[in-house]
């Protein structure tokens, strides 16, 4: 049988194929690939069998891996899995088999998990991943930029760090109060009206609630990446934020992510510290169980080469929104 008349069987994980799939990523990436834990076939089936990863195959009528997809979670936003891993064998390439195989797991997604939304974040140095996800009907929230490692794509150069659209497919939607700072308003009143949310936007009296803000992080090192989310905000914000990136700039943190809880009334206020820290605004995202985080990114430095990104015509109108946002925009 030739490779163009192939059939294949697309189903969850099972023992002895993470192996094939670390075959996929090595022929890809190298050792390159920033979820480290893909490697170890014995912790990559055993996160999956936990349902710490859901992974989906396809498999030729040998049992050959032949694509691969997984939602992971991420603590700091509940409710929400990120569709990652995705990889095509090349001798499969050309066949739609990313395309299928996203679909049946945004199918099993909705029919097996208790989600709010499904996300993905294309990278944006070429438009494949992110025309998968338009034809399927994610919508932009926003981007993170500079994230990726050096080196993980060899065409782009040994320094060069990518970026990312962040995208999100909702599975349900509930109205929200949100208290969004002015300076963002366009820019969030965008995404609501192309995702069809049901938001209220509010304003904030500006006055902090007592007590301790509720902040927790994640840090990548393999990206050296830093992400936080502030979910609740008290009296202390300013001198938990100062602290929070005094820190991630004494790691070498080359990135820095900032999600702030906009259904909080001081979201506002917290918005022009993180401004006076560096941060500017990349985004908002609607699709945790929860809440609206407003992304806001600190590049620390680095500068984003946003003439360079390529970013398909359903999400260049939001990217335009955050350019305008950038201090540091030419």
């Amino acid at each position: 049988m030739s490779v163009e008349d192939t059939e294949f069987d697309f189903h969850l994980m099972r023992r002895g194929e993470a192996e094939g799939v670390i075959r996929c990523i090595r022929d890809e990436y190298g050792d390159r690939y920033p979820y480290r834990m893909i490697y170890d076939a014995d912790k990559f089936y055993e996160s999956s069998r936990k349902g710490e990863i859901i992974s989906m195959v396809a498999v030729d009528g040998g049992n050959n891996t032949a694509a691969h997809v997984a939602l992971v979670s991420s603590a700091l936003m509940p409710g929400t899995m990120e569709l990652c891993m995705g990889i095509v064998c090349k001798r499969y390439r050309n066949r739609s088999l990313m395309n299928t195989i996203s679909r049946k797991m945004l199918d099993h997604a909705s029919e097996n998990l208790d989600l709010t939304s499904v996300n993905s974040q294309p990278v944006t140095h070429h438009v494949y991943a992110q025309k998968v996800c338009a034809a399927q009907d994610y919508h932009c929230c926003g981007f993170v930029f500079n994230i990726a490692n050096e080196g993980l794509f060899e065409s782009l150069g040994k320094y060069h760090r990518g970026s990312i659209a962040l995208v999100a497919r909702m599975l349900r939607d509930e109205r929200r109060i949100i208290y969004v700072p002015e300076e963002v308003t366009d820019l969030v009143n965008s995404i609501v009206l192309d995702m069809g949310l049901e938001r209220e936007f509010a304003v904030s009296r500006g006055i902090f609630r007592e007590g301790m803000s509720d902040i927790s992080g994640e840090a990548d090192d393999s990206l050296q990446f830093a992400d936080t989310a502030v979910r609740r905000i008290g009296d202390d914000i300013e001198e938990r934020l100062t602290s929070e990136y005094e820190g991630q700039v004494s790691r070498g943190r080359k990135v820095s992510r900032l999600l702030l809880n906009l259904c909080d009334p001081n979201a506002p206020a917290a918005y022009d510290i993180a401004k006076g820290l560096g941060y500017f605004c990349t985004g908002m995202f609607p699709g945790c169980s929860d809440t609206d985080y407003l992304m806001m990114e600190n590049p620390m430095g680095r500068p984003i080469e946003y003439d360079d990104l390529v970013v398909h015509e359903k999400y260049a109108g939001l990217l335009g929104l955050v350019r305008k946002l950038d201090p540091h925009a030419a």
